[in-house]
């Protein structure tokens, strides 16, 4: 029995999450905070093996929960939230200090989705046996940019390199551990999926941008690829690249169940780019972009996995391995370095 504990100060929320979770007889929900201060009290009474986290409440928001509770009793958080711009940073920032991923609160508004409770339990269940550490200080600091960046960075020539990088569940962290190091000056362009929730990918683009020297932005259909600038694909679009150095959006079908795709993109890459393409797939569940990235290998290019011991899920990584589809297998505080090496 998976025992979750609710922290929403909503009574109507709580009860619909609690309604959605217990249909399934492998949940539990064995208590409901209604504030972050009671959270963290049950959080050490109870010790959960998973918790739902709402961000807005008030007294200690969910940010400053995540953080007492990842520092003095570490367990899987699932944040559930509303997509407001205003609290995007709220959002990352709770990521950053341990929680492990971000759904879009449900509209109660409206009849449930099968669909979207099936998720939901879907979710709870494969973030509640991930092995989580303290982390009290996980917030990105700015002196911590560019700390691997050569003393000199090679002069931008034309764009004929392209690094294009994949993740899922852990995505925004790791993400951010490779993009604090690359210099302003980082002579190629950056094409990334990032699977999350709805409405969650300008924040996610926002939030990294603050930390970064690159400049960071959701990709743009028809626009010319930038050296010094990582372009992640919006939600409900598929990426790819088209001749040398242009992004296409479109709105074609779900590949895998995923739009956008981490295998279209790494396909397009390995045809337009060949053997000049970087591939590095990072944590994240199930298997998407394992056989789009073993064909950048299959083309000459240079393909990198994230390790197990530094995933927070160890799928999409783990599946890329085991297809012959990656070159080098590296902790993600090493990536950023051997992507620089390729300069």
């Amino acid at each position: 029995m998976i025992r979750v504990l609710i922290i929403e100060d909503s009574p109507l929320a709580a009860k619909v999450i609690t309604k959605i979770l217990e249909s399934d007889p492998e949940l539990k929900v064995i208590a409901v905070a209604n504030s972050g201060r009671e959270g963290i009290k049950l959080v050490l009474e109870l010790k959960p093996d998973i918790i739902t986290m709402d961000i807005m409440m008030p007294g200690i928001d969910g940010v400053e929960a995540t953080k007492q509770i990842m520092s003095y009793q570490p367990t899987p958080i699932l944040l559930l939230t509303s997509s407001y711009p205003s609290k995007m940073d709220d959002v990352f920032k709770a990521i950053s200090f341990g929680a492990l991923d971000v759904e879009e609160k449900i509209n109660f508004g409206q009849v449930l989705e099968e669909k979207a409770k099936e998720l939901l339990i879907k979710k709870i269940k494969l973030l509640s046996g991930i092995k989580v550490i303290r982390h009290p200080l996980a917030k990105l600091e700015k002196n911590a940019r560019a700390v691997e960046a050569p003393a000199v960075v090679k002069k931008a020539l034309p764009l004929k390199r392209i690094v294009a990088i994949a993740t899922s569940t852990g995505g925004p962290q790791a993400l951010a551990s490779i993009l604090v190091k690359l210099p302003k000056s980082f002579p190629w362009g950056i094409l990334i999926v990032q699977h999350i929730a709805k409405g969650f990918d300008r924040g996610l683009a926002e939030w990294l941008g603050k930390s970064c020297e690159l400049k960071i932005k959701l990709a743009e259909s028809k626009e010319d690829i930038k050296a010094g600038t990582a372009y992640i694909a919006p939600n409900d679009f598929q990426m790819k690249v088209k001749e040398r150095g242009v992004i296409v959006l479109s709105d074609e079908a779900s590949y895998g169940n995923f739009k956008p795709s981490a295998d279209v993109l790494f396909k397009s890459v390995a045809e337009v780019y060949k053997n000049e393409a970087v591939g590095v797939i990072l944590t994240g569940m199930g298997r998407d972009g394992a056989s789009g990235i073993k064909l950048i290998k299959e083309a000459g290019g240079r393909t990198i996995a994230q390790d197990e011991k530094t995933c927070i899920v160890f799928g999409m990584p783990k599946e890329a391995i085991e297809i012959g589809g990656v070159d080098l297998v590296l902790p993600i505080d090493k990536i950023a370095g051997e992507i620089l090496n390729n300069l």
